[in-house]
Formats: structure tokens, sequence, C-alpha cells
């Protein structure tokens, strides 16, 4: 293991709590006190360099190898007052740690090679979790799920270039030699394999960042009463008069296990007048629409349908519409055999809705059991079966064996990225400096 200085920060809120944990990592960890027993916990007193009782502590070493980590390590378990962890904290630099940067704990675990990348994206993704779904991913991922499946792509694409070049280096010794290249099936299967991961990255975004449903209608349909009943309080105001909400406004709930970010839009007035405020209110909303997941096509069901689907310009995938009728209690018409009667005087219809939203939600995303990829994973998916597809055209024309062996090892090189298999400071500095410090 490469030497390296001692870091340490308070790893916990800084606030007024019960306990507050304080965490140092690094050579001098194991010179704060004496004769402790590894991994166990232990009652001292923290007495500073200049003789001053600071407080009774709990403290639990960790020696290299054994660590988060991967070097020797310190946790110390004060009272959680802010003057003494902040008074225990300026002691320790004083002794010759360095205030660790945002993430650099996990860091080291990385580059010690205590976690791969993908498992250092976890911890962050754990913290950040915000629904049950996110966090049994963010599990499954911090647990190396992940990990263990891109290092057997890998493991296969290494075995493809073994392949290649040893049919390159047996045909250089002699030329009558047939050159026993891969089969063509082997490249595509991890092609669709990857592929298949690759895909995955639409789930992943819904599970971490949340479905957007975008509630549209016309003016006075009941949308903004219909977002206070899913929100749960009276966010959006609610007026008889027509046209109250001039902007979208937006919150987070929870749906079936899903985290979801609720949109209500301005009211679609094909009469409003070009340049008004409403307008500007009505673009905005068609911009919500676009990058909605779900939309709820509120209507008055008091006032015929007139087909509202093509009245109002909504999006093309009507796959993703689910027609709301509000004051369904009041209507004599007969409602489009697709919608969903709801009043929002009267909160019924409300279960059967929810069930709708869930079931759509729940179609968007893969088993539970599936992996799933980030953005910057899916980014160097993209590029890794980019460059395995030319090597398997190449293969095709019977090519030189030569550049099929260039373009595996590119992408081998893109796949390994992914798990931090890269001497890249800019990119680790970036990822690590999302996280907070202490972590």
């Amino acid at each position: 293991m490469p030497n390296v200085d001692s870091i340490a920060a308070i790893a916990t809120p800084v606030a007024p709590s019960a306990l507050g944990i304080i965490r140092c990592s690094g050579p001098l960890s194991s010179s704060i006190f004496l004769n402790l027993e590894p991994r166990r916990a232990t009652l001292r007193k923290y007495t500073s360099l200049s003789g001053e009782l600071l407080d009774q502590v709990v403290v639990t070493f960790y020696e290299s190898g054994k660590s988060f980590t991967g070097e020797d390590s310190l946790e110390l378990t004060c009272h959680g007052n802010p003057f003494i962890l902040q008074k225990i904290l300026a002691d320790l630099l004083a002794r010759g740690f360095r205030l660790a940067e945002p993430g650099e704990f996990t860091r080291r675990a990385f580059l010690n090679g205590q976690i791969d990348l993908t498992q250092a994206e976890a911890i962050g993704e754990l913290i950040a979790a915000r629904s049950d779904r996110a966090l049994a991913a963010a599990h499954k991922q911090l647990g190396g799920e992940l990990g263990r499946a891109l290092k057997g792509f890998s493991d296969e694409l290494i075995a493809l270039i073994a392949a290649v070049e040893a049919s390159l280096s047996f045909s250089e010794h002699d030329e009558d030699v047939p050159r026993e290249l891969p089969s063509l099936e082997r490249f595509q299967t991890i092609a669709e394999s990857l592929s298949k991961l690759r895909r995955t990255h639409y789930a992943h975004t819904l599970t971490f960042e949340g479905a957007r449903i975008a509630l549209i209608g016309k003016p006075n349909a009941g949308k903004s009463s219909l977002f206070n009943i899913l929100v749960g309080h009276e966010r959006a105001l609610v007026s008889p008069i027509a046209g109250t909400t001039r902007d979208y406004i937006s919150a987070n709930i929870q749906l079936g296990g899903h985290l979801v970010t609720l949109i209500d839009t301005a009211g679609l007035n094909p009469l409003a007048e070009k340049d008004s405020i409403e307008s500007l209110g009505i673009k905005k909303s068609q911009d919500q629409l676009a990058t909605a997941d779900l939309v709820l096509q509120v209507f008055d069901a008091t006032l015929p349908f007139l087909d509202e689907n093509t009245s109002i310009d909504t999006t093309k995938d009507k796959s993703k519409i689910i027609l709301v009728a509000n004051k369904s209690d009041l209507s004599n018409f007969k409602l489009p055999q697709n919608s969903i009667a709801i009043s929002c005087a009267q909160n019924t219809g409300m279960d059967l809705l929810k069930e709708k939203i869930i079931n759509h939600l729940d179609a968007l995303m893969p088993a539970a059991d599936t992996l799933m990829v980030s953005a910057r994973h899916a980014a160097s998916l993209n590029e890794c079966l980019l460059q395995l597809q030319m090597a398997a055209e190449l293969l095709q024309k019977k090519s030189d064996p030569a550049l099929i062996a260039h373009h595996l090892h590119s992408s081998l090189h893109h796949l390994g990225h992914i798990l931090g298999r890269f001497d890249n400071e800019q990119i680790l500095d970036s990822l690590f400096h999302q996280f907070c410090i202490g972590k």
C-alpha cells in the first residue's frame, strides 16, 4: 500500500444530537490511543495535546487491510455537541492529520482495491435514495453485483482478444495454416447482453430521479385540485376562475414504492392570446409534456368530451396518457371507455387512479433482480458496443485480425471505465467531490 498522509473528518451532521462520529484514516490512526484491540469498541477519555479533557469517547480501531479504506482507521464516537466535535477535530489536526476532502474515505477505499468504482457510486446512491426501489437498487450495486456482471463481460472480451491474437501470431509463422478466428455468433452474443444492460439506464433514471407525471388539460378542469389530493396537502392554488395556474409547480411524492415528481401545469387554452402571460404558461406546460414519463389528461366530465386527445396537442405517444374524468359525480355524458372517473370535490375514484398510475410505472421498470446502469455507465457501454460492432464488421469482411484485435481492445477499455480500471484523476475528482465530507 502506498505511503499516504492521515485524514480526519466529522462524519455526522454538525447539529446537536445524542452522538457524533469522527472518522480517521491513515498511519496516524494507530497513534492516538494505545493498546486498542482491533475492531472492538472501547470507552476512553480523549485528552488533547495540551492536556485538556475533551470528552469520553467510544473508539474503534481497524487495522490496515480490514478497514473500509484499507488503511489503519479509527472511529471516535463522542457526545453530539458540535463544539465538542470541533474541539476533537482541531486536536487531531494539531496531531498531524489533515481535513479530509469530500468523498476521500470512499476514494481511498477504491484506490486501495477495497471496492470497485460501481460500488463507490452505489454509496452515493444509497445516501441519496428516496424510495424503496432506489434503496434496494443501491444495496444490490453496493454488494458488487454489477461489478461481477461487468467482470464477466470483460472476461468474454479478453477471451475474444486472445483468440484473435493467437490467430494473428500463428499466421505469422505459417501462412498456409488457416486462421482460427472466433465465430461471429460470439461477438453477437456479447453485444446483445451488453445492449440489454445498457437499456436499463431509463429504469435507473426513474428509480433514482423519479418518474415525471404531468397533469394537463383545459382551464378549470380540476388539475390543481387533483394535484393537491395526490400530494396530500394544499400545494396548488385552487379557484373557480379558469386559468388560475399560470406557471407549473411540482412536488415529490411516493406511489407504490415509486418516487414521483408530480407537475401541475397551466391550462391548455387554445384561445389564449399570443404573447400573453397565459400563452407563456401554456408554452411551459408543453415543455413539461415533452419530458413527462406519464401524462394525466384531466377533463371536465360535465362538458362534452369533444375528443380531447385531438383538440389539445398533448403528446405523440398516446400510450403514456391516462384520461381522467373529473366531476364525474355531476356528469350526464357518456365518458370515454378508457378514462378513469373521479371527483375531486367528493374525493372519489382516487384509489383506482393511483392503481392505474402504479401499474403504468411498474411496467416501465425491469424485474426486481435486474441490474441497472447509470448515465455514466450507459455512455461507456455505448462506446464499448460501438467498438465491438466495428470488430464484428471487420470479422465479417475477413479483414486483418490485427484491426479486429485493435477494436476489441478499445471495447474492453471502455468497459473498464465503468469499473474504474483507468487512471484519470479528473473523472475521479468529479465523482468523489459529489460526496459529503466524512464519507
